[in-house]
């Protein structure tokens, strides 16, 4: 590329105003160089992106679905996408001279850099945002053109800036983790067991073998079933991640913490780790649900080392608003030819990274706790080979999902039983995929000798619906598919043989049992302990297992929760429902367990009804009376 200075471009000036001609924009773009100034500009953009969405989580306490490496995945990603016009610009100018013009070399890169920042602002309308970002791009070049000069330097100095800027950052997110690590305060117990937590994202228990389930989708489950405690029902305290996860780390109901759409969990109630950490256990988290189980939902707190989003061009490159704001629309997934997520944590890659920090560890000898999330079983559902292969009817790897995209947008027809059947049989594919690295992970650990004193328990953190109540996906309802999932427990110290637990069980219960399990229960300040006592047989009263969901806007208007916040009590074979509006239903899932008769109305079911509708009341008054709106 032919570099011109700036006398060269005064000299073009003179000589346009000596020929008669109008002395404004320079002909040659040389003064700022095309890449310099489009990497200023994408580093300044990037970094308005990061001040935008970081001022938005410290003053309003908001979930912005940014991950920790964002801080300076964001600036980098922006600054390539302006780098990329540039180049484009440049090679265009090359072929046609009438485009080597001062105003655009700028104006093109300043107009991505003012649209990705414009893009984040939700009320803002798209062409909006297009015509603000012109308005910028216009004033961007003409300043520009009017003091090639100054603004070659400014240009220079801000991409050097905004470059050991970058440099730092990447430097503090990368090293700040590691600074606060810390040795544990006290010592375990004396051969206190390990704790492997197993929390496989959007599982329900009705498509596991181990539960019955027609389809041979978790061998490696039922062979941990039989040296262990199976739970027959088990019930998550909400339909969906970040609640739900919550609840089993502080042992609370949903409606008591701060989790909420866009609310992380704050640090009001004591987390399972923390109390483990207190206790002289190392603690480390790896998750797959990048959205609500990262650093920014809150769920990290109290553990030591903590790996979320992962560091790779694909998660640079999804960072950039301006790229979002295309990869996730429909017509482009439909010319990609896939829906598959841009960045997705296998299971493989979970273990890996768990096994690694295994090997890793400088003090052997302390009991750890390790917190796995698994999501190869949410949607889209995209099980790899051969497991794909060996559930008939499942749809190709990477295949548009037309029954996710009519649950959020129905168009005409529900999906035909053709698709919700092809849907459904990836699904199971991706349950087996995960139960075959499930029994790796194991078979794994047994090999290194850390299986024999190590509690393993594997959970999900609530279920999936496929078209009953012609419903799909999950947090919409307090049905059953979305409520009942697996929970199977091993530990053979203390565990003898098979045993397989029919009493209605709730997971708020889960750090109570575990604390108590790894003997660390003095001063656990879990209070649902129904989990606990059943697993060592205390006994445990007969109280309901209640689940939640909160109303958010923008959900479709036939959603169940868009009429408000809902709960739902399972007491065996009743399952109760109070809808946001008042209404209610009642279901005897031992006379029909899919839930296709509301018998709230029947006289027979009339004595139910009123007890568990009771129970309902006292929750929402005790609710009320702690300042949550009902």
């Amino acid at each position: 590329m032919h570099s011109y200075g700036d006398d060269d471009v005064e000299g073009a000036a003179t000589l346009n105003r000596s020929a008669g001609g109008t002395p404004a924009v320079p002909v040659e773009t040389a003064s700022v160089p095309y890449f310099t100034a489009a990497l200023a500009i994408g580093l300044a953009a990037g970094f308005g992106e990061v001040a935008f969405l970081g001022l938005q989580k410290l003053l309003l306490d908001r979930i912005v679905f940014m991950g920790r490496h964002a801080f300076w995945m964001i600036p980098l990603a922006e600054a390539f996408v302006c780098l990329g016009a540039a180049l484009l610009l440049w090679i265009v100018a090359r072929a046609v001279p009438s485009l080597r013009r001062f105003g655009l070399a700028v104006g093109v890169p300043a107009f991505l850099g003012a649209l990705a920042v414009l893009l984040l602002l939700p009320s803002l309308h798209r062409l909006a945002a297009v015509l603000l970002a012109l308005g910028v791009a216009v004033q961007a070049g003409r300043l520009a053109s009017r003091g090639p000069r100054l603004s070659k330097r400014l240009a220079e100095l801000g991409a050097l800036a905004l470059g050991v800027l970058l440099l730092v950052t990447v430097a503090a997110t990368t090293l700040a983790p590691r600074l606060v690590r810390g040795g544990a305060a006290v010592e375990a117990p004396t051969n206190a067991p390990n704790i492997l937590l197993l929390i496989l994202d959007t599982v329900r228990a009705s498509s596991l073998s181990v539960y019955g389930y027609s389809q041979p989708t978790t061998p490696h489950l039922e062979a941990l079933g039989e040296r262990g405690v199976v739970f027959e029902n088990a019930i998550a305290p909400a339909p969906w991640t970040l609640p739900s996860h919550a609840s089993m780390f502080t042992g609370i109901s949903p409606a008591r913490l701060s989790t909420d759409w866009r609310s992380p969990l704050d640090d009001t109630a004591p987390t399972l780790a923390e109390h483990l950490t207190a206790r002289g256990y190392e603690t480390a988290g790896f998750v797959a649900n990048l959205g609500y189980c990262g650093w920014e939902s809150g769920l990290q707190r109290g553990f030591s080392h903590y790996e979320d989003d992962p560091i790779s061009v694909r998660q640079m490159v999804i960072s950039s608003a301006l790229v979002r704001a295309i990869a996730t629309k429909t017509w482009f997934r439909d010319l990609a030819g896939t829906d598959e997520n841009f960045v997705r944590k296998t299971a493989d890659g979970i273990n890996r990274d768990v096994l690694d920090w295994l090997s890793g560890r400088e003090d052997e000898g302390r009991p750890f706790f390790a917190f796995l999330n698994y999501y190869d079983a949410h949607a889209p559902y995209m099980p790899p080979e051969p497991f794909r292969s060996r559930f008939p009817g499942a749809k190709e790897r990477g295949a548009i999902s037309p029954l996710h995209r009519w649950n959020s947008d129905p168009f005409g027809d529900p999906p035909a039983d053709s698709i919700i059947a092809q849907e459904q049989a990836a699904y199971d594919a991706a349950i087996a995929y995960l139960d075959d690295r499930i029994g790796a992970l194991i078979a794994e650990l047994d090999r290194r000798g850390i299986l024999a004193n190590t509690i393993v328990v594997v959970t999900s953190d609530h279920g999936e619906e496929f078209g009953e109540h012609g419903l799909f996906d999950h947090g919409n309802s307090l049905y059953m598919p979305g409520l009942r999932v697996p929970l199977l427990v091993y530990h053979p110290a203390s565990l003898a043989g098979r045993q397989r637990v029919g009493t209605t069980v709730s997971l708020t219960g889960l750090a109570a049992m575990l604390a108590t399990l790894a003997g660390v229960a003095e001063g656990a300040p879990f209070p649902d302990r129904r989990l606990a006592d059943a697993m060592t047989g205390a006994g445990t009263t007969a109280t309901p297992a209640l689940s939640e969901v909160t109303h958010a806007t923008g959900l479709p208007e036939w959603f169940p929760v868009s009429r408000g916040n809902m709960l739902s009590l399972v007491a065996e074979q009743w399952h109760y429902i109070r809808n946001g509006d008042g209404t209610e239903e009642l279901y005897d899932l031992g006379a029909d367990p899919e839930e296709r008769h509301d018998v709230s109305a029947a006289g027979e079911s009339a004595a139910e009804l009123t007890r568990l509708r009771s129970h309902a009341a006292a929750w929402i008054q005790e609710r009320q009376a702690s300042g949550v709106t009902p």
